[in-house]
């Protein structure tokens, strides 16, 4: 993978848990080893290492800890980085934390809109840069890419198929097959529906209506 430059230079600070009073968002790495969680007066992702029972603050990575997610081995955090540069516009930029080397790689250059990054059963990544739909195999190598109909924050790639499920503007979920380009609307038009999950052996697709109903 080509080497992509921070947005900014990011810290890393041992951080006391009690000095963080506004946790949200606690994530469970699958180890059992970390919790992600956003600090979200200050906006940033805070990892807490219950081995050690320190907690590690990475600076620069506002809004980030909301939809983390990590890696099935619990190796890796995905993340969005959101920040806010000179000119007051903020730029953004998919990125991993990985754990055994405790560094931030960006997996894309940065940009006005980028989604969140995520990682499929078989640890693909997929991540959205405007329109375009990016896939990265276990090594942060692109392998596909695809333009979609409209941007896209979070995105449900298939575990075995050539299959994406996502968010449009309206809050519709649409199937896009990333080899063929084809795209299919699959939920109707009476409410807004959002944060797709395919079952561990891609025969079902889970999905929440806005006001929290499950299909």
């Amino acid at each position: 993978m080509k080497n992509i430059s921070l947005i900014c230079i990011m810290l890393f600070m041992t951080v006391s848990i009690s000095s963080i009073h506004s946790m949200t968002d606690p994530k469970w790495s699958p180890d059992g080893r970390y919790i992600a969680f956003s600090d979200f007066y200050r906006q940033r992702v805070v990892l807490y290492d219950t081995i050690v029972g320190t907690s590690l603050a990475l600076e620069g990575t506002a809004t980030g800890g909301r939809l983390a997610q990590w890696s099935s081995d619990g190796s890796k955090l995905a993340f969005k980085v959101v920040q806010k540069q000179e000119d007051n516009q903020t730029r953004q930029a998919p990125a991993i934390w990985f754990s055994s080397k405790n560094e931030i790689r960006l997996l894309a250059d940065v940009s006005s809109l980028s989604g969140n990054p995520v990682f499929s059963a078989n640890e693909q990544i997929a991540f959205t840069t405007g329109t375009q739909l990016r896939i990265l195999n276990q090594d942060q190598d692109e392998t596909h890419r695809a333009e979609l109909p409209s941007y896209a924050n979070w995105i449900a790639l298939h575990p075995h198929k050539p299959l994406a499920v996502y968010n449009d503007d309206n809050d519709a979920l649409w199937l896009t097959d990333y080899h063929s380009g084809k795209h299919q609307r699959i939920t109707p038009e009476d409410q807004g529906y959002c944060r797709p999950m395919w079952s561990p052996d891609g025969n079902y697709l889970l999905i929440s209506s806005l006001s929290g109903t499950l299909f």
